[in-house]
Formats: C-alpha cells, sequence, structure tokens
C-alpha cells in the first residue's frame, strides 16, 4: 500500500525524516519494502499483513506512528452542519441480504456543484497513486485512503424510483461498469440496483448508468459493510480488484461507518458547496462486539524476555487505541472496533513487543522452553541415542514419517477411535487427525519399499504420537519396530524367517543394551493378529505390544506378506531402565548343564517356567535356556514338549555332584507341582 510522508505528518507531529520513519514502523512489524521521493513529499510503499485491515490508511498508519513514537494521534476536525428540508423526498433502502451487507447506510446530498479539486485535494490523490476525477469522487477516494472505509456516490437523480435495494444478481444480469467494460454477472454477486437496474457491484465498482458527473446535483452518498468472502469471490470471478474490493476482502471496521460519511459530507459541502440533510438512513449492525482480554505483565514479560514495568505495558496499548483497566499486575483490556484481530493475550504481548521495539529486547537463549527437568532431559536423549545406535548396529533403518494421517488408515488397524485428535481444516483427507500410533507411517513405508522390490525390511521410528485424555490433547514418544521378509544371508547361514520370535530377540538385546529386564506374556491388542501377539512387562508394568499385525490391516494398507511390529511407550519404559553399569566379576569355578526334558500345557510361557525353576533351585542357577521344542506324534494334544537346559555354577566354590543333583531334584519337582509338567 502506498502511504504519504507528508499525510501522515498532518496526524501526528512527527520529526522524524522519512528514512528513519520508515525504519521505525519496519521495526514495528510495519515493513516498508520502498521509500520514492516524489517533489517534497516520500510515498512508502508497505506490506500490510492480512489480519490488519486497520493500517489499509493513512489514519491506521498515523496510529502505529503514533505509538512508536510516542506523540499525539491528531485526528482531523471537521464541522458538518446538515439541513433539513420540509418536503424533501428521502432516499429508501432496502436490505435484501444482510448476511453479506451487515450494516448499510445512505445520505443526500443536495446543491452539490461538481468540478475540479483544490490542489490540497489532488495531491493527495495523486500521491497514492490516483487519477483526479472530479470534486466529489475524489472526496470519497480520498476518505478511502485517509479512514479505510470505501464510500460510493450515486447520481440521485439517475437512480430510477429514488430508492437502492442491496441485492443478489440475476444470473447474466449485465452492468456497464465505470471503466467501461459490460460485465455479465453471477446469481451469487452482490449488487446495489435501484428499481429497475444494477448501479453498482457492491464493494467493487460503480456503473455508468449512476455515475456523479458535471450535471450532478444531488449525491447519495453510500458508506457500507460488506461480507470479505462474498467481495472476495466476486472480485475474483470478474477478474476485477479496486482499493475498495482491497478494504472490503479484509474487513472493515463496522463502529466508524457513519464517522467516515460525516467526514466525506462534510468535505463535500466544503468543497462542492453541498448540503447534507439532517437524516441518515442506517440499517444493520451499529457497533461490533468487544473483545474483552486479560493480560498478566508477568506473562508479557517472560514470553519477551523482558522485565516491562506495568505503567509502560498499559501506555504502549493505550496509544494503539485498547482500553486498559489495571488491577495489580494483571489488566482487563478492550480491544478497539478497528482491532478484531486481537482477542487472546499473546496478540497483546505481540503489540507490545512491537511498540516496545523488537530491537530494545535482549537477545538471549529462551530459559522456559524445556518443560522437563534439564537431568531428565539429559538422560531420555542419552536413552534414544543408545535405542538408535543399537538398533542401526542390528541391522533396522530410522524412518520418519507425517504426525497427521488419514482416519481410514487408523481405522484399518482397528485402533480405537475416541481419543483420536481432528485437524478442524486439514489440507487434504491424508491429513484428517493427529496420528496415536506409528504404525500407519511404518506401513506406508513398507508398500513402497516392496514395491520398489526390497523384500526385506527392518525400521524402526522414534517419534511423538498425540491422544486426548479428560478432554485435554496429550503428546508422548513411543518407539516403533516392524520386520518382514528374512534376514540377511550369506553362503555360510540359512536364511531366518524375521517373525514375531526374531523381534523378540531384537527387543530383549536392546533392552539388555538399556539396562532393563524385560519379559514378554501372551495377549491381545487391536492391531495384532489375536494368535500370534505378546505384552512387553517390565517390574509388572506393560511397556508395549508385540506380535504379528492383523491380515485385513495389512491388505488395506496394500502389503501382501507378513509383517511383525512392537509398539513401546517410552514414558513408562523410561521408568524401568538402569544406564547405571555395575561390574559383577565372573565365576572362577567350573559349570554343570543338566537337561529337563518334559510335556507341558501350551498355555504356560518360559517366562514363569523360568521363574519357577530359579525360585527352586536358587543362586547356583547360571543359566536356563529353552533348546528345543516339539508338537506331533506322542505328545498330547493341547501340550508341548521342551527340553530346557539348566546351567549349574557357584561364584564361591566348586559345586559337588550331590549339590547339583539336590538342586536339579528341587527344579524338576517345582515344575512338576506347579504346572503338571511330565518328565520324560
Amino acid at each position: 500500500m502506498k502511504v504519504s510522508y507528508e499525510w501522515i505528518r498532518k496526524y501526528v507531529p512527527t520529526k522524524l525524516r522519512a528514512d528513519s520513519l520508515a525504519e521505525k514502523l519496519t521495526m514495528a512489524g510495519m515493513e516498508v519494502t520502498s521509500v520514492e521521493q516524489k517533489g517534497d513529499d516520500f510515498i512508502f510503499e508497505i506490506e500490510i499483513t492480512s489480519n490488519r485491515a486497520d493500517c489499509l490508511s493513512h489514519i491506521g498508519i498515523a496510529r502505529e506512528v503514533a505509538a512508536v513514537t510516542k506523540k499525539p494521534l491528531l485526528l482531523p476536525a471537521f464541522d458538518l452542519k446538515p439541513y433539513f428540508t420540509a418536503g424533501t423526498q428521502l432516499p429508501q433502502a432496502l436490505v435484501k441480504e444482510h448476511q453479506l451487507c451487515a450494516r448499510y447506510t445512505v445520505r443526500l446530498i443536495t446543491g452539490v456543484r461538481v468540478g475540479p479539486s483544490p490542489k490540497w485535494l489532488v495531491e493527495r490523490i495523486e500521491s497514492v497513486g490516483l487519477r483526479p476525477i472530479n470534486n466529489v469522487v475524489d472526496i470519497t477516494n480520498f476518505v478511502l485512503f485517509e479512514t479505510g472505509q470505501p464510500l460510493h456516490a450515486f447520481d440521485y437523480d439517475k437512480l430510477a424510483g429514488n430508492k437502492v435495494i442491496v441485492r443478489l444478481a440475476k444470473e447474466g444480469e449485465e452492468i456497464i461498469t465505470i471503466d467501461g467494460q459490460k460485465r455479465k454477472l453471477k446469481n451469487t454477486t452482490l449488487i446495489i440496483a435501484d428499481q429497475e437496474k444494477p448501479v453498482a457491484i457492491a464493494g467493487i465498482m460503480g456503473s455508468t448508468v449512476a455515475e456523479v458527473g458535471p450535471s450532478t446535483k444531488r449525491v447519495l452518498l453510500e458508506a457500507a459493510s460488506f461480507d470479505p468472502v462474498s467481495i472476495r469471490r466476486s472480485s475474483r470471478y470478474l477478474a476485477l480488484s479496486t482499493d475498495s474490493s482491497y478494504r472490503f476482502e479484509r474487513g472493515v471496521d463496522i463502529s466508524s461507518i457513519v464517522a467516515a460519511s460525516d467526514r466525506a459530507a462534510s468535505l463535500i459541502c466544503e468543497i462542492a458547496k453541498g448540503k447534507a440533510h439532517k437524516k441518515i438512513t442506517d440499517i444493520g449492525v451499529k457497533r461490533a462486539k468487544s473483545n474483552i482480554i486479560t493480560i498478566r505483565q508477568q506473562k508479557v514479560n517472560a514470553v519477551l524476555g523482558t522485565a516491562i514495568p506495568g505503567s509502560q505495558i498499559k501506555s504502549g496499548l493505550v496509544r494503539l487505541g485498547f482500553k486498559v483497566s489495571a488491577k495489580g499486575a494483571t489488566m482487563k483490556v478492550t480491544a478497539p472496533s478497528f482491532r478484531p484481530d486481537a482477542v487472546k493475550e499473546i496478540d497483546l504481548i505481540e503489540e507490545i513487543a512491537r511498540v516496545y521495539g523488537y530491537d530494545n529486547i535482549p537477545s538471549r537463549l529462551p530459559c522456559a522452553l524445556v518443560t522437563e527437568p534439564e537431568a531428565c532431559l539429559k538422560r531420555k536423549n542419552k536413552i534414544n541415542d543408545i535405542i538408535r545406535n543399537t538398533l542401526s548396529g542390528l541391522g533396522f533403518s530410522e524412518i520418519i514419517t507425517y504426525s497427521l494421517v488419514a482416519r481410514d488408515d487408523l481405522k484399518a488397524l482397528d485402533a480405537p477411535q475416541m481419543n483420536i485428535i481432528s485437524v478442524q481444516n486439514p489440507l487434504s483427507d491424508q491429513q484428517e487427525v493427529m496420528r496415536n500410533t506409528l504404525l500407519p507411517g511404518a506401513l506406508k513405508v513398507i508398500e513402497q519399499n516392496i514395491n520398489k522390490g526390497n523384500k526385506n525390511i527392518k525400521l524402526f521410528e522414534l517419534s511423538n504420537v498425540y491422544f486426548e485424555k479428560d478432554s485435554n490433547p496429550q503428546e508422548e514418544q513411543n518407539l516403533l519396530l516392524a520386520t518382514c521378509g528374512e534376514s540377511s544371508t550369506d553362503w555360510r547361514r540359512k536364511a531366518q524367517k524375521m517373525d514375531l520370535f526374531y523381534l523378540k530377540g531384537i527387543l530383549k538385546a536392546m533392552f539388555d543394551r538399556l539396562g532393563a529386564d524385560i519379559y514378554f506374556e501372551v495377549s491381545q491388542h487391536p492391531n495384532f493378529d489375536p494368535s500370534c501377539t505378546v505384552a512387553i512387562l517390565s517390574n509388572n508394568r506393560m511397556l508395549g505390544v508385540v506380535g504379528k499385525l492383523k491380515q485385513q490391516a495389512l491388505l488395506k494398507a496394500g502389503i501382501k506378506t507378513e509383517v511383525c511390529a512392537a509398539e513401546i511407550t517410552m514414558r513408562i519404559a523410561l521408568e524401568n531402565i538402569i544406564l547405571q553399569k555395575i561390574f559383577e566379576n565372573f565365576s572362577r569355578y567350573p559349570a554343570s548343564e543338566r537337561d529337563i526334558s518334559m510335556c507341558i500345557s501350551e498355555d504356560i510361557s518360559f517366562e514363569n517356567i523360568n521363574a519357577a525353576l530359579r525360585e527352586a533351585g536358587g543362586l547356583i542357577i547360571k543359566e536356563a535356556r529353552l533348546v528345543e521344542e516339539y508338537r506331533g506324534k506322542q505328545i498330547p494334544q493341547g501340550q508341548r514338549s521342551l527340553l530346557i537346559r539348566v546351567t549349574y555354577q557357584s561364584k564361591d566354590k566348586t559345586l559337588t555332584e550331590k549339590e547339583i543333583d539336590s538342586a536339579h531334584s528341587a527344579v524338576v519337582k517345582k515344575l512338576n507341582q506347579d504346572f503338571n509338567a511330565t518328565i520324560r
């Protein structure tokens, strides 16, 4: 937007040079992209963000200048003396689309003498790149650039029926706009019409049939608020953008419409010798709802890293037009009607930062961005490094996938739907929800690799998942491992299927490296095949689950091969990890091995067997290892045959045959008593 330096100085008595003022505005968030000298004036080109419609005017920019320079804002004074003439037929207005036109005002000005504009007005108009037309039109353009409120002047005598109607156009209805172009309208375009025809495209451009010209004696002055979305759509459809549509698309201050109309009417009366009628037709909402925001001095300084006193916070907001009521270190702030973008405490903190000056805020590392104690964070990062190094060393590849996923991807896994966080305005159907499991991203990676010929896959992801708990959004870190195909082989080794047992071994190796003692129990989980799923436990707490993914979920992901995966809640895992390593001296005495061959129920896990035999054999049991498992002939249905090799060794002495036999007999007896095991 073009802004005149001399025009601004009419409202703010600043002595700053143009380049210095441009720098101050830029540092306050109003980026001045160029400064061009034009005679005795300087023209600023300023980038205005879409949320700051209040700055699309010289008064809006002047308010910013006054705030950052701590100078008073001197709004233009004018004296409008409306008149009333008995018997004068007042203009009628009818708004048929109240949702698209929140407020509509018109006023009649008679006795107008249309002619050239005075020199000062011509200079103001030309400074912002406009061409002078006549005094009435130039005044409406001047007030637009002064206040930000678009206006339109109709020749009242050219309006059929002395009436204006705000309505939607009829499909295919035509209008010749003041640029001489005939335009065909859609039935979604808002127009201003008289009783016979369209006389303007609302908020965009007027027509030739009712434009003000040399013969105009009576002017109907329009000031309104039109729906930004409606104006934007019509402007794009018609490929017609104007200074008015630019402002309506971003929103105008509904509370200041009459004030802008008064300003224009006073200038028309002064320059064009008109007489403004006392009564103004005003339809719709008269005042915008005020936003009341609580702001805390402590929060301001915590966010900005400053020590700004409360009095300075208050004065800065007041200079920007906010009303402030202070009570101790907490303030109640009422946003002015021209600042609908200020709705939260953080919005006001940004305003304070701009007025205080970004260059006055010291550069330092933030001291309150970390929500965890430093020691906990260091430990967590160290554990994450160990996990990454261990899994990479075991041949796994780390992946990083999107946090936003399709809702159907979660449904395919039969994941619980009640705790999912949905995105209000997703960019696509592939980014509808926040993931509450890392599986969808991993399955997409596996599917892509299989399609490209890579069938043996080992991958992991250490990242965050998101869910709702007690109606509050939560975020925590998970670890996912996934495998399919066979482990790499060479001429010396036979290929090994990367199934549930392979993945259990990987998890055991990783947690051994982390100093956590884990074990597994048969379990169920909605994402996994119920016949091949186990829980991962440590100290009687469930860390996660490992198993074979359901075939139905794999087919929906386009995967036709078996996939095994494990997902671990790192919050719980961290509580069971002991990084401190304690050296334990190895035994110098010989070990002895004894085998136990037995039939036992399929429902009894090796973890339970191992715990029982260690309880019976005591400290001299160094290791119990499952050597062989058999199901088939000679083994009753529902049972399995196990060969377990138990190693006995003492740290203090050489064990005698009698001591070993005694311990081994106690182990066999315990297994028989606890599990009804039959020794073979």
